[in-house]
């Protein structure tokens, strides 16, 4: 079974599978785990190389090309989008039920 990566995904020509793999891994490293990815030396200070071209591409459906820029402008721009989206907006902000 191939591994469930970005890259794996790219290379089958599932863009939208690693588009997915890349929202869950950056929530997961820049939010509610961050420290999971703490003492992993390929997650010190950058993103990982495996799934780094899914940032410069996300960087590039932006408009944000230019070398030495911020890294992830285009990432964070996708999920903001996903999150403003108004059923998506629904589904965050319900109370559960007690």
């Amino acid at each position: 079974m191939p591994s469930a990566s970005a890259v794996s995904f790219s290379r089958t020509g599932n863009r939208a599978g690693a588009l997915r793999v890349t929202l869950l891994v950056y929530y997961l490293w820049k939010g509610w785990y961050g420290q999971v990815f703490e003492h992993q030396p390929r997650w010190i200070g950058s993103i990982a190389g495996s799934i780094g071209w899914v940032f410069n591409e996300l960087n590039e459906a932006i408009g944000n090309t230019e070398p030495g820029h911020y890294e992830y402008p285009g990432i964070e721009k996708i999920g903001a989008t996903l999150e403003n989206d108004p059923s998506v907006k629904r589904f965050l902000t319900k109370q559960p039920e007690t």
